[in-house]
This record gives C-alpha cells, sequence and structure tokens, in this order.
C-alpha cells in the first residue's frame, strides 16, 4: 500500500510542477492553489446501511454517524465475504467516497462501471452513472462523459452492499487509448 501512495504522490508532484493540477470551479477549471494538500486514494466514510436502495442517500448521511475509514486507493474492488473495502463492517455498508479524478487530457473517455450491490457516481456534482439496488456483479454498458479540460476533477460516490458478495470497480478509456482498463490509482486523490 504504501509503495502505491509513493507512486500517487510522486504522480501529484509532477502534475503541480507542470502546472496540470486543476480542479473545477463554479463550472470553470482552476489552479489548485494548495495541491500539495493532496492525498492518495478517495476519503471514505462508512456507516451501517440496512436499506435496499439508493433512494434518499443523501439525507441519510446527513442524518447519520458515519466511521471514516483509510482512503480507497482505487476503484477496483471485489470480495466474498469480509470487510467492505477499508471499512470495519462486513454486510449492510454504506461507503461515501469523495475526492479527484484525474483525466489526463481533455476529450471524450469511456467508462464502464461494474458494481454489487448500487451505486451513484457524480463527477463536477453532476450524477453521471447509477445502478441501484440490490443485485449481483453487473458490469455497465460501457458509456462516454466529454471532458473540457484536462486536471483533477471532483468525484464523489454513494456505494452500498447489502449481504455477502461486494464489489466496486470502474474501467477507463482515454482518448487514443486502445482499451478499457482499471483507472490506475495515481488517478484518485483527496483532501484530507
Amino acid at each position: 500500500m504504501d509503495r502505491v501512495f509513493g507512486i500517487v504522490r510522486r504522480h501529484l508532484a509532477a502534475s503541480l510542477a507542470a502546472g496540470a493540477l486543476m480542479l473545477p470551479v463554479a463550472g470553470h477549471a482552476a489552479v489548485l492553489a494548495d495541491a500539495g494538500s493532496l492525498q492518495p486514494g478517495l476519503g471514505a466514510m462508512y456507516y451501517f446501511y440496512p436499506m435496499r436502495s439508493l433512494d434518499g442517500v443523501e439525507d441519510f448521511v446527513a442524518d447519520s454517524k458515519g466511521r471514516a475509514g483509510d482512503p480507497v486507493p482505487n476503484l477496483e474492488y471485489k470480495a466474498v465475504g469480509g470487510r467492505v473495502m477499508t471499512s470495519r463492517l462486513v454486510d449492510q455498508v454504506l461507503a461515501d467516497l469523495k475526492g479527484y479524478l484525474n483525466f489526463p487530457a481533455a476529450g471524450s473517455y469511456r467508462f464502464q462501471v461494474e458494481s454489487n450491490d448500487g451505486v451513484i457516481i457524480q463527477l463536477d456534482g453532476k450524477e453521471v452513472f447509477k445502478a441501484d439496488g440490490v443485485h449481483a456483479d453487473l458490469l455497465s454498458d460501457p458509456f462516454e462523459l466529454q471532458v473540457d479540460e484536462a486536471g483533477w476533477h471532483e468525484l464523489h460516490i454513494y456505494y452500498f452492499e447489502h449481504k455477502g458478495t461486494s464489489t466496486l470497480r470502474m474501467l477507463r478509456q482515454a482518448p487514443g487509448d486502445g482499451a478499457l482498463a482499471i483507472v490506475p490509482p495515481a488517478d484518485f486523490a483527496h483532501s484530507p
């Protein structure tokens, strides 16, 4: 894990040095003033969540007390039983993941998401993907997102696991790439 975070820290430092570390602000990209404060992975809060849907999840989070977990290095998670991601919980878990996703270049990106159970993904405050309800591993059809500016974009994910197995994987194909592949850990960061 330390090796992965070391690689991500070097990637963040290189992005800053190149002037490429950007964040959206009110619909426009702005240079991040304190890029050195970003840490590898997505920030994670976990909640006991006995629901079977993400309907009303924002109100649930606002009214509930969660427990912080270690950062989630990337979205390549699959387990049969055991703890969900970096939480201490095994079943009926809601993960509230926040941070940033790096887009190395402007252009059209293809994505696929595999989940078990429900997930909502928001990018720059807009919902871009939803697969709700309790279900077995479900790989979405590919979908496209147009990114107008390269750099770090705000990412917010609600994911829940009801019982048994749990999966959350994100694949991406950047402009000019040959195929969809797991988004690397170096492209996820969060503010501590």
